[in-house]
């Protein structure tokens, strides 16, 4: 099912939303695809080329609702999705990012259930090439980081933090996101029933160009990002 039939299929009627899309200088017809969405949508037209957290931040800095769903083109959205997420965000006010599963599209199988940081303190994903139902996937629970690809945040905590640091130019800028939420004392919570399917590093020059990101993190972070594995029979 195409990202946005997926999308507009599974909209929750108890859910007012707003969606706003920005469109990166795209050159392969989505500009005229959207126009065909008429006012289902508020679009963000980029004269100049940007990037993730720049492209966020001013989404954003538009958007009207009291939680922010950052959410990747790449993607496509099941039923619930989104009620599971704003559930547990309402849930507790000290929750100040919400992530949820995401199953790579051809195989079904897992490709994001959570984040940790490995012996080099690099984040890595939870569980990877795990099938769906894999059973520690699909506990909810606290954790340093998640990846951006699809973020629910209250729009007080994204403006508190200041939004996406934009030295992260194309990476690590979630991970960055979600340690500076932590260090306010903001809970960093996976949701295991919120699902969606990513088709993962389909932008283009994804993994093409030199990465300083990690550098940056580093030089950020001091220590916080140190190796973590949750504890739970299964890992």
């Amino acid at each position: 099912m195409p990202a946005w039939t997926a999308f507009f299929a599974n909209a929750d009627p108890d859910i007012s939303t707003e969606i706003i899309v920005v469109d990166d200088c795209s050159t392969d017809g989505t500009e005229d695809y959207l126009n065909t969405i008429g006012d289902r949508v508020r679009v963000l037209r980029n004269i100049e080329r940007g990037c993730f957290g720049h492209n966020m931040n001013k989404a954003a800095a538009l958007a009207r609702a009291n939680y922010l769903v950052l959410l990747n083109n790449d993607t496509e959205v099941t039923p619930f999705w989104l009620r599971r997420l704003l559930d547990a965000a309402r849930a507790d006010p000290t929750i100040g990012v919400v992530g949820n599963c995401h199953l790579y599209l051809g195989t079904g199988h897992i490709n994001h259930a959570g984040m940790v940081f490995d012996e080099r303190c690099q984040p890595t994903h939870l569980y990877m090439d795990k099938p769906a139902d894999f059973p520690p996937a699909k506990i909810s629970r606290d954790f340093q980081t998640l990846s951006g690809a699809c973020l629910l945040v209250p729009r007080k905590v994204f403006v508190e933090l200041g939004g996406f640091d934009p030295e992260f130019r194309n990476g690590f800028e979630d991970v960055d996101f979600c340690l500076r939420a932590r260090q306010r004392g903001y809970r960093v919570r996976y949701v295991g029933d919120s699902v969606i399917y990513h088709h993962v590093g389909s932008s283009p020059d994804r993994f093409r160009q030199r990465r300083p990101e990690p550098t940056i993190l580093r030089c950020k972070m001091g220590g916080q990002n140190r190796p973590r594995s949750p504890r739970l029979s299964g890992t």
